[in-house]
């Protein structure tokens, strides 16, 4: 979760680590409302991480 909220920072916004960390979040067995508050929580800082990580990663939780 760490790592899916790194990524998301506004200061690093790096999609393809969302992307990866949250495919391995989601294979330990997180569940998909912890990804989204770890999310909701790192992009707290500006709209736009946030709107990008969450344009990229709905294939996912499929």
């Amino acid at each position: 979760m760490i790592y899916i909220a790194i990524s998301c920072l506004v200061t690093h916004l790096y999609v393809p680590g969302v992307q990866i960390h949250t495919r391995a979040a989601l294979d330990a067995g997180a569940s998909v409302e912890e990804i989204l508050s770890a999310i909701e929580i790192a992009t707290f800082t500006g709209a736009d991480p946030y709107f990008e990580t969450m344009t990229r990663i709905p294939e996912l939780f499929e």
